[in-house]
């Protein structure tokens, strides 16, 4: 595997786990096996950052949880030459030793230090051959004492996806595609040297499940559950793009490859679900406006009856007026016509 494939799988794991608080919170809780509120704080122990175009990468990854509890996450492609033991151990002295706390002794005097280190884990994202479920680091003291130093282990190709849903590693899934990686290259090999092309469709045919049913829809389905925001939903789905390009554009020759992104047959639930989301947005402005627009002209028909119904209480309230000093006068008039009467 060459620098630039360990680099862009580095770049996008990296950009995966600085999605959105809840999703990294949730992804924590799964891998863990943490309960954390969706809404605690998080803090990344790194000085670099990383953008949606992956144009910078990050030293490590450890991330703390409401500024007390922290987790160191790993990723590996596959089995290495076993430093990963070493490495490990040493990310988290390393990071224990920014916050250590004090010991002190029975007369109060200061007598040592307790370091705490990250919960750690190293996900394993392609092959899982000879990958234990753990790595053991054994420390012995003066005296033969020893203590155990423990780092599960998580082989997410051989992690079947009802397990992936339940442990919160969705942000895993456009590493599924390397799943069938070695397989697709050895059946294009042996077509291209052989022209039997049943083993290469069937592989084909795999890649695509893989692509629409394991991956885009899965991720798709999160986003409606609330699981992810639909901002994650959109970097997953463009990283896992991305990552195909990475890793089958060199079959481009096979027109199922070369068309797999692109074909109009693959009616994918998210274009469904955002096509009707802007129907559903375009109608609720249109109704919005109409409401807006009725009640302006509700308002302004009730402003000219008000209008109306003012002119027509001054119209009547001169009428009164004259009506009352024609009172006055008849009242004058019949009294001077009794006194003459008299």
């Amino acid at each position: 595997m060459g620098n630039n494939s360990h680099d862009i799988f580095d770049k996008i794991f990296k950009r995966i786990i600085t999605l959105s608080s809840p999703t990294v919170i949730n992804f924590i809780n799964g891998i863990f096996e943490e309960d954390y509120p969706l809404d605690s704080e998080l803090t990344y122990n790194w000085t670099e950052s990383v953008d949606d175009k992956l144009k910078k990468a990050i030293a490590d990854t450890i991330i703390t949880i409401n500024r007390t509890d922290s987790f160191h996450i790993e990723a590996q492609m596959y089995k290495d030459d076993n430093s990963i033991m070493l490495r490990m151990f040493d990310y988290g002295y390393n990071h224990s030793k920014k916050r250590p706390e004090d010991i002190y002794g029975d007369d109060g005097i200061r007598c040592g230090v307790r370091l705490i280190f990250p919960k750690q884990v190293v996900i394993y994202l392609d092959s899982s051959k000879h990958i234990p479920d753990s790595y053991i680091i054994t420390l012995v003291i003066e005296g033969g004492k020893e203590f155990s130093y423990s780092v599960p282990t998580i082989k997410f190709q051989d992690t079947d996806m009802s397990e992936v849903i339940r442990k919160h590693m969705i942000i895993l899934l456009p590493f599924k595609l390397l799943k069938i990686r070695e397989r697709f290259k050895r059946e294009y090999d042996s077509y291209t040297k052989n022209g039997n092309s049943v083993k290469l469709q069937n592989v084909v045919q795999e890649l695509r499940d893989i692509y629409e049913r394991d991956i885009i829809k899965t991720i798709e389905a999160s986003f409606k559950n609330e699981e992810i925001s639909r901002h994650d939903m959109e970097i997953l789905i463009k990283l896992t793009i991305r990552l195909f390009d990475h890793l089958y554009s060199k079959y481009s020759s096979l027109e199922e490859v070369d068309n797999m992104l692109y074909d109009q047959s693959l009616d994918l639930d998210i274009d469904r679900y955002m096509d009707r989301i802007e129907e559903l947005e375009e109608e609720l402005t249109q109704l919005t406006t109409e409401k807006e627009k009725a009640i302006a002209e509700k308002d302004n028909t009730i402003a000219e009856k008000d209008s109306t119904i003012a002119e027509k209480d001054s119209t009547i309230a001169e009428k009164d007026s004259t009506i009352a000093e024609k009172d006055a006068l008849i009242e004058q008039l019949q009294n001077e016509l009794n006194r003459y009467k008299s």
